[in-house]
């Protein structure tokens, strides 16, 4: 009881003494406190000058570079059918069967990886059509779809592993016998990239690759290493010609 009374009866100064020799002590600093952060003026001042990033400009470019470009990949250049007839004028689409699983397919080519395939349905005569997706030439595999029961726009977004994948326009998606028919125009497929940038419809347009096979096409001799490095254009006397 006498040693307790003894720890009891420090002073203040002899507390300090014996606490000031406890290693790894924080002295208390006037002002501060346990949570306290040392955010400079400096900081503060530049934070403060700072103002929100306006991309739109950016974003503008981007998409007219992406509309101007190859953006739809989806072309009608080889299509095959399964129980169905279709027939295109001027970006038209109209699919007529009757017959289960009636269909018509049409390969296109994208990129590995996130991919949208946009349409406008501007008619449709049963609840049993249906758009889709798929990876292999009979249709399975489908990689996504939509059914369609009216006139409106349809988004479809899909993963693929592989560069060529099939756009099938199902007019009758059950077991059962059905006339019936589906007609869909704007029909785009772009990279989900693309898309998420600019929505806009743009017809087909071949790439830079394919324009060169078709060339080759054409003509199998013709190669880039054809051209003359040292080409001129000799025939034009006004420089106003070049406009």
């Amino acid at each position: 009881m006498a040693d307790m009374r003894k720890q009891l009866s420090y002073t203040a100064a002899e507390i300090d003494e014996r606490l000031g020799a406890v290693p790894d002590k924080v002295d208390k600093v006037e002002g501060k406190g346990l949570s306290t952060e040392d955010y400079t003026t400096a900081e503060k001042t530049k934070l403060a000058g700072l103002s929100n990033y306006d991309d739109t400009g950016i974003k503008a470019a981007i998409a007219k570079v992406i509309d101007d470009g190859s953006k739809n990949t989806f072309t009608t250049s080889t299509p095959s059918s399964n129980r169905a007839t279709y027939t295109e004028n001027n970006g038209v689409i109209s699919v007529e069967g009757t017959g289960t699983w009636a269909r018509v397919m049409f390969k296109v080519k994208c990129i590995v990886g996130q991919n949208v395939l946009a349409l406008t349905v501007d008619s449709v005569s049963s609840s049993a059509c249906r758009v889709a997706v798929a990876k292999n030439a009979d249709a399975t595999g489908q990689l996504s779809y939509e059914t369609v029961t009216a006139a409106g726009n349809v988004v479809i977004p899909f993963t693929t592993d592989t560069a060529d994948v099939y756009v099938v326009l199902y007019v009758n998606n059950s077991s059962t016998q059905v006339n019936t028919s589906l007609t869909v125009s704007n029909v785009m497929l772009c990279t989900k990239a693309e898309w998420d940038i600019s929505q806009s419809y743009k017809p087909y347009a071949p790439s830079n690759r394919e324009l060169y096979e078709m060339i080759l096409a054409i003509s199998p001799s013709a190669s880039l290493q054809s051209f003359s490095p040292t080409a001129q254009l000799t025939d034009i006397e006004d420089p106003d010609d070049m406009r």
